[in-house]
């Protein structure tokens, strides 16, 4: 990979800068994307301070968020704030995978799943199709093997079997699909076993402790199969990284690649034996088949659901929020695994003046302005302007180095049920008229099922969202700022590195910068979170009424 050379480094701009750092966030996260997902990044990024991951971090640890002075103004500003970002639907393109969005284009453009999803509930006819006392039993269990009901929270969790040979479960190329009810019912109470000796890598059950917002808490299983999912998915984009970065000259290159193919496997397989990928997602399957038959009981649970989980800002903030808000309530939404945004050991990318290459640049960018500056920060007056621009003008003319974190978590909407959209079992319009039942929404067509959709109002939902933290910015530019200058940038400054940090119209976060120097560097470095991408999955053709099977007067 041929890297730049100096006098293009020198002749680079802080929009060049900024395009380079989403340029090494996109390969890691498209490397591996399959056809029926599409990625959209927010420029500028989107800033949360530790009050996000204070809001998703239930359980041992929220009390030291507590301590540590943050109000519920805080929290719920961050909660109401996330979780109406993830409410959008960006556009699809039929051209590109990825896309740039600002937040602004997407409030203005987007349409909001919880509204269309509220008018579904709200106004389909489903299948009369009751629910037999067996069914009801089945599913009853079933969901027990994976989630607790709120009122049975003492209930002892459905312990994992232990496997001893992992290459047998791997090789074995036939699926648990096929396995019987009874079989299902009884694969997950083997043995008993520790969780935090599963999880003997760092990690402990306090990073995965359930929510107690959601509606239905998770066993030691279901957290087991979502912590090892993302684990899988990080290990994945890690490797693929790595893979981009090894030179066809390297007389070592087909054993690195091995070592790397080797550590995809070993993922996978800790995924598959230890989180029982297979056989969860059979009684995730199993569950969805049960849970469509009877679909008035079920229609039923989904609006209890949906109503239940939305929040109010009024009744929780200790003062008034303002502006800072996008929305006035939304509807609860989480990250899996819980603490994912505090966890170590993610993946740290570095850029330097010395690795930089126009092949890992932003692909599709459609701007290459609104960053002026390398860095900016406080106020200055007109003595002080001329040594600061100077200083940014000089700065890629120097050795410098950025790093920063990649976070990835998939969004947990407990009160929106994708099996049932994709259904076949309801339906938007009257069987009668083929005319929308509901006379004000009018939804015929969420999605028409193409890859990528042409038509429908949720084309795509968001499932994964893209953070980084830990951003440091290290050169010897930085070294030479005055002592006015390094009181400005530490604390909560308003520091704006490549467009990251800089005050947004909708935010209004507690992100904090600090300053230090060693020798002849120095660095800034921000505790802030940065949402900075999505990742969204196709929705299958729906509406798609089964009208062949059921015939007219048994939708009701």
């Amino acid at each position: 990979m041929p890297k730049l050379a100096k006098d293009e480094i020198k002749n680079l701009t802080a929009a060049d800068m900024r395009d380079h750092m989403y340029g090494e966030i996109q390969s890691m996260i498209e490397g591996n994307a399959p056809d029926n997902a599409a990625f959209h990044y927010f420029m500028p990024p989107i800033p949360f301070g530790p009050e996000l991951a204070a809001f998703m971090d239930i359980g041992p640890k929220a009390q030291e968020w507590k301590d540590k002075g943050f109000t519920n103004n805080d929290l719920m500003r961050s909660a109401i704030n996330f979780a109406s970002i993830v409410d959008y639907v960006p556009e699809i393109s039929k051209d590109q995978k990825g896309e740039i969005i600002d937040i602004n284009t997407l409030i203005a453009s987007g349409q909001k799943i919880s509204n269309a999803y509220e008018s579904v509930l709200s106004n389909c006819r489903v299948v009369n199709n009751s629910r037999s006392e067996e069914d009801k039993e089945k599913l009853s269990k079933l969901r027990a093997l994976l989630y607790k009901e709120p009122a049975e929270e003492d209930k002892v969790d459905a312990p994992v079997a232990e496997t001893d040979d992992i290459d047998s479960l791997l090789n074995d190329s036939s699926s648990s699909d096929d396995l019987s009810d009874d079989e299902l019912l009884s694969s997950l109470d083997d043995e008993d076993f520790n969780l935090d000796d599963v999880l003997s890598d760092g990690a402990s059950q306090g990073d995965f402790v359930t929510d107690p917002n959601t509606i239905s808490e998770e066993t030691t299983a279901m957290k087991l199969y979502d912590a090892l999912s993302i684990n899988y998915d990080t290990v994945v984009m890690s490797a693929l990284d790595e893979l981009k970065k090894i030179s066809p000259n390297d007389p070592n290159a087909g054993l690195r690649k091995k070592i790397l193919m080797r550590k995809i496997r070993a993922a996978k397989q800790r995924w598959e034996a230890q989180g029982r990928k297979t056989l969860v997602e059979s009684i995730l399957a199993r569950i969805e088949q049960l849970s469509q038959g009877g679909m008035p009981e079920y229609l039923s649970e989904l609006r209890e659901r949906f109503e239940g989980n939305q929040i109010l800002a009024s009744l929780f903030a200790d003062e008034e929020l303002g502006s800072s808000l996008l929305s006035e309530s939304a509807y609860y939404t989480a990250l899996r695994p819980n603490g994912i945004l505090n966890s170590k050991g993610m993946m740290e990318v570095t850029i330097s003046s010395d690795s930089m290459s126009n092949e890992r640049k932003f692909k599709n960018s459609k701007t290459s302005g609104g960053v002026d500056l390398p860095f900016s920060f406080g106020t200055i007056d007109a003595s002080a302007s001329h040594e600061k621009t100077k200083r940014n003008a000089e700065f890629f003319s120097e050795y410098f180095e950025i790093s920063f974190e990649i976070v990835q978590g998939l969004i947990d909407r407990p009160w929106f049920a994708k099996d049932f959209i994709e259904s076949r079992a309801y339906t938007t319009v009257d069987p009668r008229t083929n005319q929308p039942i509901d006379p004000v929404a009018q939804i015929t067509k969420l999605s028409d099922g193409k890859t990528p959709p042409e038509e429908g109002l949720l084309k795509a939902i968001p499932m994964t969202v893209y953070f980084i933290k830990n951003l440091v910015v290290r050169s010897k530019a930085l070294a030479r700022l005055s002592e006015r200058e390094r009181e400005e940038i530490s604390g909560k400054a308003g520091v704006s590195i490549f467009g990251f940090g800089a005050s947004a119209e909708h935010e209004n976060t507690t992100i904090n910068t600090s300053y230090s120097r060693a020798g002849s560097f120095g660095e800034i470095r921000a505790d802030g979170i940065y949402l900075v991408g999505m990742s969204s999955i196709y929705l299958k053709n729906s509406p798609n009424p089964d009208f062949d099977s059921f015939p007219e007067e048994q939708w009701i």
